[in-house]
């Protein structure tokens, strides 16, 4: 049995909403979590969308629910026709996939409990997740990868291998799903997945051993990077009446890498909605530094930024 250290992820007793779309990934992380029951108490609901984008997909749903039921746990299931979203997205997408499934599977684990998302994301997948980044022009912190636990959404796979996983399920005779379309040329994970890291696994045999070396380098960067920035800022501001002012020259002060840092420490703080792109920050950091008598800048429809006298607070509508 692999040894995973499921106390660093969730505490006993949780209830884990285990996305299984059928494919190997899925269900070996339901067939381990299941293993660690009797061990580690936990409660398994097992959730899947049915995207509607292929002929199979009422075949993947009945594979789902039999396997559920192998396991002795509640399966939930949607279409996504019925899910409702925020933001509109082009039809068939990966970035309409992620959504739709973020939402179903955010949507059921409001229905429990001292519930956490557990998806089956493997070291493959933070390699390919690494260079889809890179390509699209990533900050650090998007370089630094996958993270086994971000808020509700855990990932307890992300020390093996796609091989393991395969490996496994062929050992103990494990059926599952392929879908054919994860080799499609149409999406740009397929196509790192089947032509970049293949040509660099042939000019490195120690490719996947030193890519993990690196990713820790970073995370270990942006770790530091994120603990200085919660330390500049719990400098260079105050509470008041429930507000948070911030100094404005300390802020100015700071390198914009460490601006950056900052900044995005602050919203997490104020809990409201940004997108942190570069754009994004020198313009903030624009209207932080203009001399005229404007006041107030309008980042989103529900919230601003309010100077007065180097005084910065967030305004919510």
């Amino acid at each position: 049995m692999f040894n995973l250290d499921l106390e660093k992820l969730f505490p006993r007793n949780s209830t884990l909403i285990v996305a299984l779309s059928g494919g190997p990934d899925s269900v070996f992380l339901l067939h381990i979590l299941c293993a660690f029951r009797d061990t580690y108490p936990l409660t398994l609901i097992v959730a899947h969308l049915d995207h509607g984008w292929r002929l199979e997909s009422p075949q993947d749903v009945l594979f789902c629910k039999n396997m559920a039921e192998k396991y002795s746990c509640e399966f939930v299931t949607a279409h996504a026709r019925d899910i409702v979203l925020t933001k509109r997205y082009k039809e068939a997408s990966e970035q309409l996939g992620r959504a739709l499934r973020r939402t179903f599977l955010e949507n059921v684990a409001d229905t429990y409990e001292n519930s956490f998302i557990v998806l089956g994301h493997h070291q493959n997948d933070q390699q390919e997740t690494f260079f889809i980044r890179l390509v699209r022009g990533a900050s650090l912190s998007g370089l630094t990868g996958i993270k086994a636990q971000n808020a509700r959404y855990v990932r307890p796979l992300l020390s093996l291998s796609k091989t393991d996983i395969t490996n496994y399920l062929a050992e103990n005779t494990i059926s599952y799903l392929i879908d054919h379309t994860n080799t499609s040329a149409v999406y740009l994970r397929n196509r790192i997945r089947t032509t970049v890291i293949p040509a660099l696994e042939q000019v490195d045999s120690r490719f996947a051993h030193n890519f993990q070396a690196t990713l820790t380098n970073l995370q270990e960067i942006e770790t530091f990077l994120v603990a200085l920035a919660q330390k500049s800022f719990s400098e260079m501001h105050v509470i008041e009446n429930n507000s948070i002012i911030v100094d404005l020259a300390k802020l100015l002060a700071l390198d914009f890498v460490l601006f950056k840092y900052v900044l995005v420490h602050w919203l997490c703080v104020e809990k409201v909605s940004f997108t942190p792109t570069t754009a994004f920050f020198k313009e903030i950091q624009r209207f932080f530094s203009h001399t005229t008598n404007s006041t107030k800048h309008s980042v989103h429809t529900s919230w601003s930024f309010f100077k007065k006298q180097q005084k910065i607070t967030v305004i919510k509508q």
